[in-house]
């Protein structure tokens, strides 16, 4: 069975852009799509939650618009983010999903429950707020993580930044963070690069 670190790159073309896919798993059931993080492309899934999840069920990660192996520009709002992930699922042929997304993909796919009902079956949400409302205040004065993870361009920073936005700041939420970041290059083979600050 094809795992996180080995699945083969697939690409489908719908209205324009190119995404970029992979599929584990069966080859029977209501597939489990699943929306990264900001400043992430679909290698930056950890494995041990990949190939737990790929072993009882469908899983297709993708990289939305504009964003590493997928062409198109990236959508500036949610809307455009989730109307992405609509017109990716629906080229695949698709009728119905569970839509999974994590942290500022899970804003994505709140809205993309709200626009496409009749396509989300079950809506998981991972680590993630209301994407919208007042809890999307921008002018915060203490922005966190997220402003440092928008401002990373080394691997250095960006592994930094990462385990500071997803993980406990203890011995064993470091712990837990560097064996995350370590298992996640474990692909060596069609791997993308870092994410530039343009995505």
């Amino acid at each position: 069975m094809a795992t996180q670190q080995t699945a083969a790159t697939q690409s489908i073309d719908a209205s324009g852009v190119r995404y970029a896919y992979r599929t584990l798993g069966p080859s029977s059931g209501t597939p489990l799509v699943m929306h990264i993080h900001f400043r992430a492309s679909m290698d930056f899934w950890d494995p041990a939650l990949i190939n737990a999840l790929a072993a009882r069920r469908p899983v297709i990660i993708f990289d939305n618009a504009g964003v590493v192996k997928s062409s198109g520009e990236i959508p500036p709002t949610y809307q455009g983010w989730a109307d992405s992930v609509i017109t990716f699922v629906e080229a695949l042929g698709i009728k119905q999903i569970d839509l999974l997304g994590f942290s500022m993909g899970g804003c994505c796919v709140q809205v993309v429950a709200l626009t496409a009902p009749w396509l989300v079956r079950k809506l998981i949400l991972a680590g993630t707020r209301a994407s919208q409302g007042p809890t999307m205040d921008t002018n915060s004065t203490h922005p966190g993580p997220l402003a440092f993870l928008s401002s990373s361009n080394a691997p250095e920073d960006i592994e930094k930044s990462i385990a500071e936005s997803f993980c406990y700041q203890t011995n064993g939420g470091r712990a837990a963070a560097q064996a995350s970041w370590e298992r996640i290059h474990e692909r060596a083979h069609d791997r993308s690069p870092f994410l530039n600050l343009e995505g």
